[in-house]
């Protein structure tokens, strides 16, 4: 789409239509949530976290 506004455009909608899903989608189907209906898409999220997270400081000691 280019350098222009368009691209610009489609990049901000892109970039809140994800954050707009990634808090859809973690949000539970039923209340009260209990062990059976719980939304786990928190986990894999939190984990995708944790490796970054630790990614991050192995290569900021191997740096040091």
């Amino acid at each position: 789409m280019g350098d222009g506004w368009l691209g610009w455009a489609a990049n901000v909608i892109c970039i809140l239509w994800t954050l707009f899903v990634c808090v859809i989608f973690a949000m539970p189907n039923y209340l009260p949530v209990t062990s059976e209906n719980m939304n786990y898409a928190s986990v894999p999220r939190s984990s995708t976290g944790d490796a970054k997270a630790s990614q991050e400081l192995v290569e900021k000691v191997e740096g040091a």
